[in-house]
Parts: C-alpha cells; sequence; structure tokens
C-alpha cells in the first residue's frame, strides 16, 4: 500500500480555483453586476519594463482609457451602440454598447510618466519603465521640549 502524502497548499489552489469559478459563472452570463465582461490581461518583466497586455476585441483605440500609478494599471473602455440601426429591421441583435473597467496590479512599482501604450489587433499593450527602487533619507532627530 502506497502512502500519499497531503499537501495542504494543493488543495487550497484547488478550493480557491473552484470558488473563483463559482464567482465568475454569473458575470459570464451577464448577471449579478451587469458588466459581464473584463479584459483578460497578461503581465510580465521584460528586461527594465513592466509589460501589461489585454484582449480588449472590438474596441478601437479611441474607446480605450489607460491610467498608470506606480503600482497598478487602470484600463477602461466603452464601445457606444452603433448609429443609424434603429430602421434597419433586425432578425437577431446581438451586439452591442459594452463598457468595462479593469485594475491590474503591476509586480514592481514603474516611472508611470514614461508609460507607453500601442493597440494591434484587439490587443492592448502597456509598457512601463521600472522605477528605482526608493533608498529612503535620514530622517534628523530634533530635541523635543
Amino acid at each position: 500500500m502506497d502512502l500519499m502524502r497531503w499537501d495542504p497548499r494543493e488543495d487550497f489552489t484547488r478550493l480557491r480555483d473552484d470558488l473563483n469559478r463559482f464567482l465568475d459563472f454569473p458575470f459570464r452570463l451577464g448577471g449579478w453586476a451587469g458588466t459581464a465582461w473584463t479584459p483578460s490581461v497578461d503581465v510580465y518583466e521584460s528586461g527594465e519594463e513592466v509589460v501589461v497586455e489585454a484582449e480588449i476585441p472590438g474596441f478601437a483605440p479611441e474607446d480605450i482609457d489607460v491610467r498608470v500609478t506606480g503600482e497598478a494599471v487602470t484600463i477602461k473602455g466603452e464601445k457606444r451602440k452603433e448609429e443609424g440601426a434603429e430602421g434597419r429591421g433586425f432578425y437577431r441583435r446581438e451586439r452591442r454598447a459594452e463598457s468595462f473597467y479593469r485594475v491590474v496590479a503591476l509586480p514592481a512599482p514603474v516611472a508611470a510618466e514614461q508609460a507607453r501604450a500601442g493597440f494591434r489587433n484587439g490587443v492592448l499593450e502597456v509598457r512601463m519603465p521600472k522605477a528605482e527602487p526608493e533608498r529612503g533619507r535620514r530622517v534628523p532627530i530634533e530635541k523635543l521640549h
């Protein structure tokens, strides 16, 4: 009889993944909070940069707003209804106005003022140079009266 070694981390990881799938399910169906979709993202470090790539199909660059702080990237998008569609006599209409809001925490501090963003084939790429680590400063001690 082989003994199996119990790894609680594996059980907790499986539980967390199951819970995330359970809580995310109504959003994929368009339930609960109304906004059913947020873009999938990849975050990685490349040399001296932190890179965030987000899949945002069906949106144009002018529909997307990107904000960068030293610790996070906020991506918002809003796609408006197609103008002049009222008189078309649709048999089916599934495409609609959409919006999303996503905040992505960064793995390292970045220099927000030097961030660059590009958009190609439905993928947004935000490149941010890593910030110099804060060294702190010596604080002189004053005599209190």
